[in-house]
């Protein structure tokens, strides 16, 4: 069983003081370790968004994309198996059929962390496509404390043995302090990727840097 509990909360990001906010929107928090080993993850795929084929140097056509990072995300998670978005999933609201495609896509639950552009009058479509969306969560891994944000967080804000799984940047290039983690699509060939591979092997990674 999914622990899920609903409050009310205003949404706005702690690492961009100056972003837009969020309208009051009911949030809940969702419980990743019960789904862990099956998890998947996943961020800014920016359905129905054609400029961001040239801004993010996608290699697909803005005719084109939505259907291949569609078809990609079919082939790797099944319809019983969990996924978590960390934003900016929609972002041409009104390009034909993208609601549609989007409610398609399988997994269960779908948890969605709103991002800079799931702007508050989509939030109604975005529940109606079968996501949930939920607080930023957090997860304890091991020894290390997980931390999932949209956009990525500051040095300040992360603490010692702690990771930051985020979306928001489009970028191919790792950062160079590994406890960030990019999943961004552009940075796992625009397809969900599993968590649980995905940390294992940052932590390795960081192990054999001999980071704290």
């Amino acid at each position: 069983m999914h622990v899920i509990k609903e409050r009310w909360h205003s949404w706005s990001y702690m690492t961009d003081p100056t972003d837009e906010r969020h309208a009051s929107a009911p949030s809940r928090t969702a419980d990743l370790t019960s789904v862990l080993p099956s998890l998947w993850i996943t961020a800014d795929h920016h359905f129905g968004h054609a400029n961001i084929v040239v801004h993010a140097s996608r290699p697909f056509s803005a005719d084109q994309q939505d259907a291949e990072m569609a078809r990609r995300w079919r082939t790797m998670v099944p319809s019983d198996e969990a996924i978590l978005h960390l934003g900016d999933l929609v972002v041409g609201g009104n390009a034909p059929g993208v609601w549609e495609l989007v409610s398609t896509l399988p997994g269960n639950p779908k948890w969605l962390v709103l991002g800079n552009h799931d702007r508050p009058h989509r939030v109604g479509l975005i529940r109606a496509a079968g996501f949930t969306i939920i607080e930023p969560p957090e997860l304890r891994y091991g020894s290390w404390r997980v931390r999932f944000t949209h956009r990525p967080l500051r040095t300040a804000e992360l603490g010692a043995h702690q990771l930051n799984v985020h979306g928001h940047t489009h970028s191919k290039v790792a950062s160079t302090d590994l406890r960030w983690v990019n999943v961004s699509v552009e940075a796992t060939d625009y397809r969900p990727v599993r968590l649980r591979e995905l940390l294992d092997k940052r932590i390795d990674e960081l192990r054999r840097a001999d980071c704290p």
